[in-house]
């Protein structure tokens, strides 16, 4: 028995370091509030059919061929319907261990604003490549808030505040 498990362990681990990392990107799409401009906003969403998913931000794929700005870009249209964002700046690239399926992905990090004026929650309709479609609830919360976004992708929040007022 105890032999089945180390090897089970061994196999899984080999698994992990032979496959190629997933390149993904992650926004951080950010408005100031309406009327008090210190005050910065994050835009989240929550996937309405699979709340247990968690509190997330705009994130996906790299498709072959792009680069991590195309497929930021890309990205939040694809999730937000939001067709005018901008880059500020990237803010980091790390490799994040995704547990659920034993992958390493690559995330480059970026930070958004938008030139044009969303509403304060609105919901949006997602089909992926496989034809599954995700209906997502998106909203602004408080860049300083308690809340905790899923599979890490708070990691970087801490650096929001001094992009933004360097912009």
């Amino acid at each position: 028995m105890f032999r089945r498990i180390a090897i089970h362990i061994f196999f899984d681990r080999w698994r992990i370091f032979l496959n190629p990392k997933i390149m993904k990107v992650v926004a951080y799409i950010t408005r100031t509030v309406p009327g008090n401009p210190e005050s910065i906003q994050l835009l989240v969403n929550v996937h309405t059919d699979l709340p247990e998913a968690g509190i997330q931000v705009p994130a996906g794929t790299i498709e072959a061929g792009e680069t991590a700005e195309v497929a930021v870009i890309r990205e939040v249209y694809e999730e937000t319907g939001l067709n005018e964002a901008t880059i500020i700046a990237k803010i980091t690239e790390y490799d994040y261990f995704y547990e659920p399926r034993k992958e390493i992905h690559q995330r480059n990090v970026f930070l958004l604003s938008l030139n044009e004026k969303p509403k304060d929650e609105w919901e949006t309709t997602e089909v992926t490549p496989s034809g599954h479609i995700i209906k997502l609830r998106h909203y602004w919360i408080d860049i300083n808030s308690e809340i905790e976004l899923a599979v890490g992708q708070g990691d970087f929040i801490h650096v929001i505040e001094s992009l933004v007022n360097n912009e």
